[in-house]
């Protein structure tokens, strides 16, 4: 049994595996696996990976037919033998002290799960940049260094934290029978989530220990990607493991902001082709949340962005009403708050003419 079973879905990477694998032979904690699954690659990485096999023990390869990220990290874990689990994405790159630092911390805190931080850098230029999602300055400042668990943190703020698997270290026996979901996109959600509502001494890391590589033709960089849709999916997922550990009522107010924020956001990258099927979807499901969400406090007395993301689906018969809906909403608050900073409070009343051709949207916004 060895300390960390490195795990590395491996598909069609030829141009960046051996970086990868170079920065993960270069840590100076030794004591790990280095499990790469194969994922059916039609590219050269297996070759590049048996080269690298032969270079060092530690790196173990596991071949399969192509089914996907989620299912290629399935088999990792099925197969890893470490006291603690580590994800790595075959195209980035791991600082060289990044292992010995994160055991290091979960050894002496007896940690179930170590979070810490990710930098991007641009493919081609090799330019660095981080983001606020990924530098979790919120959750430096509700817990610090000090060992906490998820009731620590505010409902809003249990599902802002950055779900990628590559930002955690997880104690094995924490997620030994928790899997990605098969063939989704967005898989990091349900499995972060359900992990970290199981553990009880979990401790932010404030360091940058991981460099996320941009390139064209990634999944998120894509706006044409039909599986941005999995979202809708992916939020009720959230919703049912919240339930199955009894802490709905509790959180559901961060799932509220979750679930209605991150959908439109992913409406709002998808292309054209696929918008008024996103569209649709969006307000099938809204509709089925209708009677809940409208009847509860937590999400009547919260945000006004969320709830006109929410009604204006519902109202709305296409996703061009819709767009219109929202930029009106938005162009109503930008001008509430130039008429704040010059202490001018009346009510934006040009934007409004938009609407006179979409009856069900004035009646909407009447109120």
């Amino acid at each position: 049994m060895v300390r960390i079973s490195v795990i590395v879905p491996v598909y069609n990477v030829e141009d960046y595996l051996a970086e990868c694998l170079d920065s993960l032979l270069a840590q100076t904690f030794e004591d790990i696996e280095i499990l790469c699954i194969n994922d059916g690659s039609t590219d050269s990485s297996p070759d590049i990976l048996e080269q690298y096999s032969k270079r060092d023990s530690r790196i173990r390869i596991i071949s399969q037919t192509n089914q996907g990220l989620a299912m290629a990290r399935n088999c990792g874990l099925d197969h890893a033998t470490g006291d603690f689990i580590y994800f790595i994405d075959s195209d980035d790159l791991l600082k060289s002290h990044a292992l010995e630092d994160l055991y290091g911390k979960a050894a002496e805190m007896d940690l179930d799960m170590v979070i810490f931080k990710l930098i991007n850098f641009i493919d081609e230029t090799g330019e660095t940049f981080s983001t606020k999602y990924y530098d979790m300055k919120f959750l430096k400042k509700a817990v610090g260094d000090r060992v906490f668990y998820h009731g620590d943190l505010k409902p809003e703020e249990i599902y802002r934290v950055a779900v990628s698997a590559p930002s955690k270290l997880y104690r094995t026996s924490l997620i030994s029978d928790i899997r990605f979901p098969k063939g989704m996109n967005f898989e990091d959600n349900p499995f972060f989530v359900e992990a970290f509502l199981r553990a009880e001494r979990v401790l932010f890391y404030d360091e940058y220990l991981y460099e996320r590589r941009i390139r064209e033709g990634s999944i998120t960089s894509t706006s044409s990607n039909r599986g941005f849709m999995d979202y809708i999916e992916i939020s009720e997922m959230l919703i049912e493991i919240t339930k199955r550990y009894g802490l709905y009522e509790k959180y559901k107010r961060g799932l509220y902001l979750k679930t209605i924020d991150n959908i439109y956001l992913w409406y709002s990258k998808i292309s054209e082709e696929y918008r008024q099927e996103f569209f649709e979807k969006i307000k099938e499901y809204f509709s089925t949340k209708r009677d809940e969400y409208s009847s509860d406090e937590e999400f009547t007395k919260g945000p006004e962005k969320l709830k006109r993301i929410f009604y204006c689906a519902l109202e709305c018969d296409t996703y061009e009403e819709y767009d219109l809906a929202i930029e009106n909403f938005k162009s109503q608050q930008r001008q509430k708050k130039k008429s704040k900073s010059s202490n001018q409070l009346k009510a934006d009343s040009t934007s409004s003419n938009v609407f006179k051709s979409l009856k069900k949207i004035k009646r909407l916004f009447k109120n």
